[in-house]
């Protein structure tokens, strides 16, 4: 199997490949210290261990009751929401981390939520659509299951 796409500057990516549970549901996976570099985001919580862990699923919302019923364990949630509720959210819903679009930067008591819940954060200039699609182009797909 082909280990991954070839970007445009000719770089190839290594991307592990995973079945889910039929074969037209097969997947890519990426790191999270890989999607920080192909989305352009700024670390803001999170050490190189938390950056180890993998994703294959994004799921972008900006409201916290759709977080509650759609958002899948060991999701990537993408949001421009930078309150304390995305936290305690994504905490309830075992998200593996979140990405806040549109160069929005939570306040250091957020943050520090995102610390004490090793739920690492990071922030990016780029809006959700690019980020959505540059995950999509990647192999990241959204989880298409039914609510929780």
């Amino acid at each position: 199997m082909d280990p991954g796409p070839v970007c445009g500057t000719g770089v190839r990516y290594e991307y592990r490949y995973t079945t889910g549970r039929h074969p037209d549901e097969a997947r890519f996976y990426m790191t999270l210290q890989e999607v920080q570099k192909l989305l352009e985001a700024q670390v803001l919580c999170g050490n190189d261990e938390c950056l180890k862990r993998s994703v294959r699923v994004c799921f972008a919302c900006d409201l916290i009751s759709e977080m509650l019923l759609y958002l899948k364990p060991h999701s990537l949630l993408i949001t421009s929401l930078t309150n304390a509720h995305v936290i305690h959210a994504a905490q309830v819903m075992d998200a593996k981390a979140i990405l806040f679009v549109g160069g929005r930067r939570p306040d250091e008591s957020v943050i520090r939520g995102g610390e004490a819940n090793k739920i690492p954060l990071f922030t990016t200039t780029l809006l959700t659509f690019d980020c959505c699609g540059r995950l999509y182009e990647k192999g990241v797909r959204g989880d298409k299951q039914e609510p929780g």
